[in-house]
């Protein structure tokens, strides 16, 4: 029953995150980058609704489920099976996403839902410092977002993968 309950956890949380991941990182973000100072407000937007944290809560109950179903079927002759190194890699990449997000676009979301606040504190159009600050933001977000949206599909393959195999 453990086991059971956390593949649906795995399954549910993982999709979310991930499609949500990959939406981001290949069309929102950069169809936000070319809306300009707009922008500023989507993302002030997402932030107020907790976005960030969202995909943050989505990303580790699937880490710690699929953590915890790894201990479960691991044994060395486990690992050295085709869905063994396929699960393995998959949780790699997987991982590796969590940190980035945490890490990198975590920030760069915070930023910009500071500077978007500020200019909006203002009342009118951004300067164009706060427009050279934007690009720059946007910039970073979108090529952080672009890495996570790669990874979250090597995740998805490698773990899709596995079940081909298994």
């Amino acid at each position: 029953m453990e086991f059971l309950i956390l593949r649906w956890a795995h399954l549910v949380f993982g999709s979310f995150w991930a499609g949500t991941g990959i939406a981001m990182g290949w069309f929102v973000i950069p169809a936000l980058q070319g809306a300009g100072p707009a922008a500023g407000a989507v993302m002030q937007g997402l932030v107020a609704r907790r976005f960030p944290q969202i995909m943050m809560v989505s990303g580790l109950i699937t880490v710690l489920a699929g953590a915890r179903m790894y201990m479960l079927v691991y044994s060395p002759a486990w690992i050295a099976t085709t869905p063994g190194i396929l699960i393995t890699c998959g949780a790699v990449t997987g991982i590796a996403v969590m940190v980035v997000g945490t890490a990198l676009q975590g920030r760069n979301s915070a930023a910009m839902g500071k500077l978007a606040a500020a200019i909006a504190a203002v009342g009118g159009p951004p300067t164009a410092e706060q427009q050279a600050a934007m690009g720059t933001i946007q910039a970073r977000m979108r090529s952080t977002a672009s890495g996570m949206a790669w990874l979250f599909a090597i995740t998805f393959a490698l773990m899709a993968g596995a079940r081909v195999f298994a």
